[in-house]
């Protein structure tokens, strides 16, 4: 009787194993480019605030993305962003010029 139970539980498992092969994740992911609106494709800092903003920190400023669309922020300067806090509903996002490592800071007012 022992026997007759570890072949039906063997089986069982083994009619398991497809199933579970035929599962597939149905995540995706989409690749964004200067062209969608980045500053530049070399990432330095992610970020999402309290809003659900995601913010984009790369060598050439940075952008918010609401899920759509990028705003730019600091475009066209050559501005390391480092970092990004959030403080009374005000992103500040924190960097530096790369040529002379001076720290600067630069503040993101919500617009509701």
């Amino acid at each position: 009787m022992e026997l007759l139970k570890r072949i039906f539980l063997g089986l069982a498992l083994c009619a398991c194993l497809p199933l579970s092969a035929q599962m597939t994740s149905h995540l995706t992911y989409r690749r964004y480019t200067t062209q969608d609106g980045l500053p530049q494709m070399q990432t330095e800092r992610l970020w999402q605030d309290s809003h659900g903003y995601i913010y984009i920190g790369t060598l050439s400023g940075f952008v918010r993305y609401d899920g759509k669309t990028f705003t730019p922020f600091l475009k066209g300067r050559r501005l390391n962003i480092v970092g990004f806090t959030e403080v009374d509903d005000e992103v500040r996002a924190l960097g530096f010029f790369r040529r002379w490592k001076t720290v600067w800071k630069s503040t993101v007012d919500y617009v509701a």
